[in-house]
């Protein structure tokens, strides 16, 4: 039993149904788009996808009800607020729709959780992950920061989002 959050055209839900057959039942989509929404519709009628309500909302969907009825949550959330290829706002960006899905696997506690992801989601999760690290140091060291020390760190934040956008952009090549 699968929910399938931000399912666009639910494309993840047609190759898992293409690799696993029946063994995969889809038994909600979250889209907000209607266009795809009416996609998913067509799809549901022509037998291709399983037949499911579909939510229009993600901030305003309420996954509590679906917990122990779900064993998979899929979603391709949107992904502009964090590629490299974009402004990269983040957590600033109106189309942010990752604290809605990780709101979503709580709520619902599915055995497994397959997202789309892009090299952009993982930079800034890895760059969080440095800056907690690092100050974190500094605070079981004794450390004292001057204005020099304060500009070395900001400085090796920057090159390590550089590192991150050169990292990904390589493997994307190489894939």
């Amino acid at each position: 039993r699968t929910l399938s959050l931000c399912s666009g055209y639910e494309g993840i839900g047609l190759g898992l149904k293409l690799a696993l057959g029946d063994a995969v039942r889809t038994v909600c989509y979250v889209e907000r788009e209607a266009y795809c929404a009416s996609l998913i519709v067509q799809r549901i009628k022509e037998e291709i996808l399983s037949d499911a309500p579909i939510w229009s909302d993600l901030k305003t969907f309420d996954a509590k009800p679906w917990r122990g009825k779900v064993d998979l949550i899929t979603g391709g959330y949107p992904c502009q607020p964090f590629s490299v290829a974009g402004k990269r706002a983040g957590a600033n960006d109106e189309r942010n729709m990752w604290p809605d899905t990780i709101r979503i696997l709580r709520e619902v506690g599915p055995r497994y959780a397959m997202l789309e992801n892009v090299p952009g989601l993982l930079a800034v999760l890895a760059l969080s992950i440095y800056v907690i690290v690092s100050l974190a140091l500094f605070k079981f060291i004794p450390v004292t920061l001057t204005a020099a020390g304060i500009a070395a760190f900001i400085l090796s934040i920057g090159m390590a989002v550089d590192a991150n956008v050169l990292i990904f952009a390589r493997m994307r090549e190489e894939m």
